[in-house]
């Protein structure tokens, strides 16, 4: 099987899936031939319907997969963790960020914006947890505007409905028929084709970020139609639900928008104040890392000068936060990324070394025999500068000290050893 083979399986992919869609994304694709290659190359030799129905079974929950940011590439080597509320984190600084929470959200239940949301949305009523899960995961609030149900005299909360599925040319869906309070259908209301390839649950569509040294963002919308609303799940988790922009939990959605651009709470929390009241806690300090590339073994010494890494660690704290707790949290951060033993600091020969061979010679355009040609120079006039490190001829030693503190400098380790 040749390129061209692939390639003719990856175009006719989406047409055997049923998308509206004319391309199979790059990325998913890129999956499904690391877990499926079998599949794709009988599908790719004999094209019969049997064999293209083999493939189609991986392939289309692949795609969903990865529009969900659940199954990525594994060539990707540009990662983080999310948003952490650590551990180390005094008594008393708990207590004084519980008491601000409590009186920001009495203060947040007097602002208009929470008012008018609960007024004209939920008749001043305030959901249980339960009801809010109910609403939040209903398809039919998902599509439906709040003027919708009163037309049609359904609750909003605690409507009933039924769902089934079912598939068209244009591919599968949900069937979801509403019933009314007496649980019989109205004939005046036409079933609903739910379509989202991304239900309620544990997903998430990160964002590009702004640039090499910013964090990974989430979307808070897929497109000018459909939005995504974030809330606590029962399992302590956070929870998305894709949502029409001119649906309830669209409105929901452009509420919770509004106020976290007013208070220091993260959307899922704002989601949940509105429909239950609860009351965010504003989390007094918190810390997040990002790291791109790694150590790797190649044995190409030219593709080995090629690669680097980095990495950052992003605190964010109240003004009040004392020096000691941030420090102790630095430190815990440090170790589940790197791990401790790699925070030692570097001896100034070190860095001295690599600087001395960068300031003469690009060591990325050296081959092998290169290097062995100039070493006996570079050790010789190393020797010269610099008495108290001698290395006496010894090539080996001066490459490999080279080595070690390029990698430790230029191109560390990075890996996540702390818990998710």
């Amino acid at each position: 099987m040749d390129d061209k083979d692939l390639e003719k399986v990856w175009k006719e992919l989406p047409k055997r899936l049923g998308l509206q869609r004319k391309t199979y994304p790059e990325g998913a694709w890129k999956v499904l031939l690391q877990h499926s290659h079998q599949e794709i190359e009988i599908a790719a030799t004999d094209p019969s319907n049997e064999n293209w129905e083999l493939l189609t079974i991986p392939a289309l929950p692949v795609l969903e997969a990865w529009e969900a940011g659940g199954v990525q590439d594994q060539s990707r080597r540009d990662e983080q963790t999310g948003e952490t509320v650590p551990s180390r984190i005094s008594d008393h600084e708990r207590e004084r960020s519980r008491v601000y929470s409590e009186y920001l959200a009495k203060h947040a239940s007097r602002d208009p914006r929470v008012r008018d949301f609960r007024s004209e949305y939920l008749d001043d009523q305030l959901l249980s947890p339960h009801q809010a899960r109910d609403l939040l995961t209903s398809p039919v609030v998902a599509y439906w505007s709040h003027q919708v149900f009163d037309r049609f005299r359904v609750p909003l909360v605690g409507h009933g409905y039924r769902v089934r599925k079912g598939r068209d040319e244009e591919g599968p869906y949900s069937l979801v028929k509403v019933f009314t309070p007496d649980s019989r259908r109205n004939r005046r209301i036409q079933p609903l084709k739910d379509r989202r390839t991304l239900q309620p649950g544990r997903w998430e569509l990160p964002d590009w970020p702004a640039d090499a040294r910013s964090n990974w963002k989430l979307r808070r919308e897929l497109d000018k139609t459909w939005k995504i609303v974030p809330f606590p799940g029962k399992d302590g988790h956070t929870h998305r639900v894709l949502v029409r922009v001119d649906s309830f939990l669209g409105a929901l959605h452009r509420a919770a928008g509004e106020l976290i651009q007013r208070y220091p709470w993260e959307e899922p929390d704002a989601v949940w104040f509105l429909l239950t009241a609860e009351v965010p806690w504003v989390v007094p300090v918190t810390w997040q890392a990002r790291w791109f590339g790694g150590e790797q073994t190649i044995s190409s010494f030219r593709e080995e000068e090629d690669t680097f890494s980095y990495g950052f660690i992003t605190l964010k704290a109240a003004p009040w936060v004392s020096p000691e707790t941030v420090q102790q949290i630095f430190r815990e951060a440090l170790r589940n990324l790197r791990g401790e033993h790699r925070s030692r600091r570097l001896e100034d020969k070190s860095l001295k070394l690599l600087q001395f061979v960068y300031e003469r010679v690009n060591v990325a355009d050296l081959s092998r025999k290169e290097r062995r040609k100039l070493g006996p120079e570079l050790v010789a006039a190393w020797d010269e500068e610099n008495p108290k490190h001698r290395y006496e001829g010894n090539t080996h030693k001066f490459w490999r000290d080279f080595n070690r503190v390029r990698r430790a400098v230029l191109s560390p380790s990075y890996e996540w050893r702390g818990e998710e």
